[in-house]
């Protein structure tokens, strides 16, 4: 027998000597209940343990921001979360076991059915952008992705909402556009400024001699024809048409009262001119004091004229205007607050229908405040969007013919000035916009103005020295042959030669310079007066046609001196004119 198999014989006999004794079976019995209950905790804590990862594991499912769906080869859904009954807008009890499709926009549903037979045969690797019809509000966008295959066949969708993404984006693309046009308007206006003020120099003088020959022409046709008729008379058909030859015909009747209407139609569309030039003038024209009195009727008619040829295809334009007192306001600002009431007004709008649609303009005084209405009969606001109307970006045009910017921008310079704006408006039958404004105190009548245009006699204590200072010739002739009637007038053709003249002699009792000029601008040569002789600068009279840059604004601001605009209102300047010999003439300062 081998040691192995005898030690295995000794270690059988001895196990089969184990104490047996009741006292020993009760103390492992004891031991093993002890293991026992400590299994069954740690089994408890395991399971609690599932429990709770489970559950965290069903919150970050359930409440995920994303939606899961658990699909059918044909779109079949089978399992999803909250969030994806949520994205849906359906309860999750209802969507399961209906078609994913049936929820989209039909539009949608083609690209779904591709990305989803990618899917099915494990090759979707790019996203699939749904929308989702919403009731009362634009659709949801949903971007698709492709998490799996299960081996149950089905397909593991993740559904992520880019809707607030895509609408930010929307808005900045719009915010992108508006701040583009407002770079190509701001670069439009400085073009236009500089336009507008070399039409406006020309203007002056055409203005000014239209308006002389519309006085002339009709008596020199009248001496003219009086003139032919007694030679005729004297001489005879036949002589007379004899000595004047084939220039008969100019001096007939017929024809000299035609010559005279041509005249006044020029002058009549000089005018026109005049009157678009100026209201263009307050839109792109920096404002010299940010406000002052302002006559809220002419500011809507500077509107008006630059917003006709908008409307005159669209509406009859009704002008009930009645006087107002004035405002505390920008006049140029109001201005621009009517352009966009009409241009919008005009917008909505058919074109051609001209003789059946209207807009109206009406203002009147009511206690303490001034009233300006603005109203149409096109197309109307939804009542849904009435309260949206002021909101910066919102608009209710199409794309592509407003930023939704107008209506916010009023809305923000009539506060300025302490007004405000309402809206009201029924769908189809038109919109009625009211502005508010604070109406001025009545302010004390000026004196009457000296009398001008006649020529003073010799002594006249009233007639003074006047530099005019324009790089213009024809401007500065007009103005000669004009202030010479009350004034002696000499000239310069720049600031330098202008320089050159008040060096050797001073005695100047106003300087009537322009604004712009090459080389040496009229805020510049008086700043260089003012150094030298501030007395003087204080009788500088500034006229301008109209291009006015920030520097020259900001400077201008800083000084009581007045500014004339061209075309020039020849009464005004000669009123102002006067006032500046008197003041030299006492040894004091205008009251500009």
């Amino acid at each position: 027998m081998s040691k192995e198999d005898r030690d295995d014989r000794a270690g059988r006999a001895d196990s089969g000597r184990r104490d047996l004794s009741p006292e020993r079976l009760i103390h492992e019995l004891e031991v093993h209940q002890i293991e026992l209950e400590q299994q069954n905790h740690e089994l408890e804590q395991t399971r609690a343990e599932l429990e709770a990862a489970l559950a965290r594991y069903t919150d970050l499912y359930e409440l995920a921001p994303v939606g899961y769906f658990s699909l059918g080869a044909d779109g079949t859904v089978h399992r999803a979360n909250l969030t994806a009954a949520r994205l849906l807008g359906i309860d999750r009890g209802e969507l399961v076991g209906r078609r994913f499709p049936g929820y989209l926009e039909p539009a949608s549903r083609p690209p779904f059915a591709r990305f989803l037979a990618e899917l099915c045969q494990g090759r979707a690797d790019a996203p699939c952008e749904v929308l989702v019809p919403v009731s009362g509000k634009p659709p949801l966008t949903l971007e698709l992705t492709g998490a799996s295959r299960g081996s149950d066949g089905e397909c593991r969708v993740v559904a992520a909402d880019l809707t607030a993404r895509k609408h930010a984006e929307a808005e900045k693309r719009e915010l992108e556009i508006a701040l583009a046009q407002a770079d190509r308007l701001a670069t439009m206006g400085v073009l236009a400024g500089g336009i507008a003020h070399e039409l406006n120099n020309p203007l002056t003088y055409l203005l000014h001699h239209t308006e002389s020959l519309a006085i002339d022409v009709p008596r020199l046709t009248e001496a003219v024809s009086h003139w032919s008729a007694a030679v005729e008379q004297r001489l005879g058909d036949a002589a007379f048409a004899e000595v004047v030859g084939a220039g008969a015909a100019l001096l007939r009747p017929a024809f000299l009262a035609d010559t005279a209407l041509k005249t006044r139609e020029a002058l009549e569309g000089a005018r026109r001119i005049e009157e678009i030039s100026r209201a263009f003038s307050a839109f792109w024209r920096p404002e010299r004091a940010s406000l002052g009195p302002a006559d809220v009727v002419r500011a809507i008619r500077s509107a008006a004229r630059l917003a006709g040829a908008e409307l005159k295809y669209r509406a009859q334009l009704r002008d009930e205007l009645a006087p107002t007192p004035p405002v505390w306001a920008s006049e140029g600002k109001l201005a621009q607050v009517f352009l966009n009431l009409l241009l919008n007004a005009a917008q909505a709008i058919d074109e051609g229908k001209a003789d059946q649609n209207s807009v109206t303009l009406r203002t009147w005084p009511e206690g303490s405040e001034v009233f300006a209405e603005v109203s149409d009969t096109g197309a109307g606001i939804p009542a849904s969007d009435l309260e949206r109307i002021f909101d910066p970006f919102f608009t209710t045009k199409s794309a592509g013919t407003g930023t939704g910017l107008g209506l916010a921008l009023c809305k923000s310079l009539l506060a300025d000035v302490g007004g405000a704006i309402r809206v009201e408006s029924v769908l189809g039958r038109g919109t009625r916009v009211v502005v508010r404004l604070p109406a001025l105190d009545a302010q004390p009548a000026k004196p009457a103005p000296e009398r001008v245009g006649a020529p003073a006699a010799e002594g006249d204590a009233s007639r003074g020295r006047v530099l005019v200072i324009d790089d213009e010739a024809p401007i500065r002739r007009l103005l000669e042959r004009l202030i010479a009637k009350r004034h002696d007038v000499v000239t310069a053709a720049s600031g330098q030669a202008a320089c050159e003249l008040l060096e050797r002699d001073c005695e100047f009792d106003v300087i009537l310079c322009d604004l712009m000029m090459p080389t040496m601008t009229g805020m510049e040569l008086h700043a260089w007066v003012a150094a030298r002789t501030p007395a003087l600068a204080e009788r500088v009279v500034f006229c301008t046609g109209g291009a006015f840059t920030a520097k020259a604004s900001e400077y201008l601001g800083r000084l009581p001196n007045p500014v004339v605009p061209k075309p020039l209102e020849a009464e005004r300047l000669m009123q102002l004119l006067a006032e500046g010999v008197s003041a030299s003439r006492r040894g004091g300062s205008p009251s500009w």
